[in-house]
């Protein structure tokens, strides 16, 4: 989850609250937006609600969403290790944690129903830890050292495993076997996996500048196609502690994430045929991150600014259309209570998974609750 800095500024008294809710009325303001060529105009929210007791101070985080609208992810109650797997379908959430462990948390879910996820179990000297594919209440184990992130359409798990020198490595698993992804010896992350087996991720290069020399990491966003690595880049010059990530990528490899750019930002990108374009932010937000993309060309993500004075991040759940960032605040039906903070997927028809909360200025992601938006076609 993506933490947010909490508004803590109570001494400030009504008129500094009184001028935040202004700049973000300002700032979220309605947006009027198609979100495809055949006219979507409206959606509906789901709150897909939490597997913890009625009245509890729970948390939801939606990480992932196929075609027939199911969503899974991780659901617990605030400031507790007892995250649990879930998978929810047509209004109901279902617990599916391995047993035997602490922790459990799905990570991805394809179009036949097979999830990936991780169960962990923590204490004072051990740290336990299983991957495993589940499917209609059955599961299969991938190894203790191996954490599937995404799995595609054959089942091919994309993620992280260990070496034998003892270095993370972006891993793929395929009907058993494991592969490691190069280079050898450097650290890397598999986030993402499309149907063809393309792979994105990142890899890490330590680097030395200043004076005295200073190691620092450099983050390269990365593409594997038949193992072999693409760097995708970064907005501006390749400088020690930029920052370039994937998070998802679509079936002719268009591939999304963020990267640090010029003036301390970190922005949003669409990577395709060779060229990182910076997707921008909603008005009057510096940051953006997207999360999602489907063969339609829309992303899904979120803008971000944050508020020094008050000590403030305010965030919103954004849309990419054609080029255009659409706040998803504007796309909700009045009745709906609750801010859309982070949208995470997005499917072929256009469905959107992602968190909100209740709160207008959560002080952190314990506040979040999971949404399902779902569009509603209309004629002009």
């Amino acid at each position: 989850m993506r933490p947010l800095v909490g508004f803590e500024s109570k001494r400030r008294g009504l008129a500094a609250t009184v001028g935040i809710v202004a700049m973000i009325t300002a700032m979220s303001g309605p947006i009027v937006a198609r979100a495809s060529d055949d006219q979507i105009s409206t959606y509906t929210v789901t709150d897909l609600g939490g597997l913890t007791p009625p009245g509890s101070d729970g948390y939801c985080s939606a990480t992932g969403l196929n075609d027939s609208g199911t969503v899974v992810g991780g659901t617990g109650t605030a400031y507790a290790a007892d995250t649990r797997a879930f998978l929810w379908q047509d209004g109901t959430m279902t617990d599916i944690s391995l047993g035997g462990f602490e922790t459990s948390s799905a990570s991805a879910i394809n179009d036949e129903g097979e999830v990936a996820g991780n169960s962990n179990t923590f204490s004072p000297t051990t740290y336990t830890h299983q991957g495993w594919i589940w499917r209609s209440g059955e599961y299969r184990t991938v190894g203790s050292d191996f954490t599937p992130i995404a799995i595609n359409q054959h089942g091919l798990l994309a993620g992280l495993g260990v070496d034998s020198s003892g270095t993370r490595r972006a891993e793929v698993w395929k009907r058993g076997l494991a592969t490691f992804l190069p280079p050898d010896g450097v650290q890397s992350d598999a986030t993402a996996i499309n149907a063809a087996g393309t792979t994105v991720g990142e890899f890490y290069t330590p680097t030395d500048s200043g004076i005295p020399p200073t190691r620092t990491i450099a983050v390269h966003a990365a593409l594997w196609r038949d193992a072999h690595l693409t760097d995708l880049g970064q907005f501006g010059p390749a400088l020690p502690d930029t920052i370039a990530f994937t998070t998802a990528i679509d079936s002719r490899g268009w591939v999304v994430g963020q990267s640090t750019a010029p003036g301390m930002l970190a922005r949003a990108f669409l990577w395709r045929d060779g060229v990182m374009t910076d997707l921008g932010a909603l008005p009057n937000f510096a940051n953006s991150r997207a999360n999602g993309i489907n063969d339609a060309g829309l992303i899904v993500g979120s803008s971000s600014l944050y508020i020094g004075w008050a000590g403030l991040t305010v965030t919103r759940a954004t849309l990419w259309d054609r080029g255009k960032a659409i706040d998803l605040n504007s796309l909700k039906p009045p009745g709906f209570k609750g801010t859309l903070i982070e949208a995470t997927a997005v499917n072929r028809s256009g469905q959107i998974a992602g968190e909100f909360s209740i709160d207008p200025y959560p002080t952190n992601s314990y506040n979040y609750r999971c949404f399902l938006m779902s569009p509603t076609h209309s004629e002009d």
